[in-house]
C-alpha cells in the first residue's frame, strides 16, 4: 500500500497534477492495465505523457482502458491495419507484449507514413475518440515512457514527501492568514485610536 502511495505521489508530481485526477484516471483504467498484466509502473508512465498533452483524470484512464482495449482485441479493421503496419500485440502465448514495447513498434512502422494515412491506421486500431491519446503515447515514445517508468518505480519516499510539502503549504496558509489578519487589527485599532 505504501508502494501505490509512493507512485501516485510521485506520478501526480511527474504529471503536474493532482493525486485525484491520478486516482480517477487509475479507477477508469488501472483494472483493464491489471487484465492484460500490463504495470502500474507503465500505467503511470503513460499517465505522465497523456498529462503532457492536457489529457488527466478520468478522461485519460478512459482514454487507456480503451487504447488496451483496442490492443488486446481488435476489431477487424483495426487488427487489418496492425497487419499492414507489421505491428504485434502479443507473444506467441497470446499474452499481450509490453505498452512500451507496442509504442516502439508503432514509432518505427509509423515513420514515413504520411499523417492523413497514420491517422486512418490509428482511427482503424483505436477508433476516432481514442486517436489523441494513442497519438500522444507515439509522439511521447519509448525511451520517454522507459524514463517515465524507471523514475516512477524509484519513487520510495514520494507521498511522505508530498505530504511534507502539502503540510509546509498549509503552515504558510495561516502564516499568510495571520499576517493579514494582524495587519487589518492594527488598521482597526488605529482608525478607534485616533477617536
Amino acid at each position: 500500500m505504501k508502494y501505490i502511495s509512493d507512485v501516485l505521489a510521485k506520478t501526480a508530481d511527474m504529471a503536474n497534477h493532482s493525486i485525484e485526477d491520478v486516482v480517477a484516471a487509475t479507477t477508469e483504467g488501472g483494472d483493464m492495465f491489471k487484465k492484460v498484466n500490463q504495470s502500474i509502473e507503465n500505467f503511470n508512465a503513460s499517465l505522465v505523457a497523456l498529462a503532457k498533452n492536457n489529457i488527466t483524470g478520468s478522461k485519460a484512464g478512459v482514454a487507456m482502458r480503451n487504447i488496451m482495449l483496442r490492443l488486446s482485441a481488435p476489431a477487424a479493421s483495426g487488427e487489418a491495419a496492425l497487419k499492414k503496419l507489421g505491428i504485434r500485440t502479443k507473444d506467441s502465448a497470446g499474452n499481450l507484449l509490453n505498452i512500451v514495447d507496442i509504442i516502439k513498434q508503432f514509432e518505427t512502422s509509423l515513420k514515413g507514413v504520411g499523417t492523413a494515412d497514420a491517422a486512418e491506421y490509428l482511427d482503424a486500431i483505436f477508433g476516432k475518440q481514442n486517436i489523441a491519446a494513442a497519438q500522444t503515447l507515439i509522439s511521447a515514445g519509448s525511451d520517454k515512457l522507459l524514463e517515465y517508468t524507471s523514475v516512477i518505480d524509484d519513487s520510495f519516499g514520494a507521498a511522505a514527501q508530498k505530504a511534507g510539502v502539502m503540510r509546509q503549504s498549509l503552515k504558510n496558509q495561516i502564516a499568510v492568514l495571520m499576517s493579514g489578519l494582524t495587519e487589518l487589527g492594527f488598521k482597526f485599532v488605529d482608525a478607534f485610536a485616533k477617536k
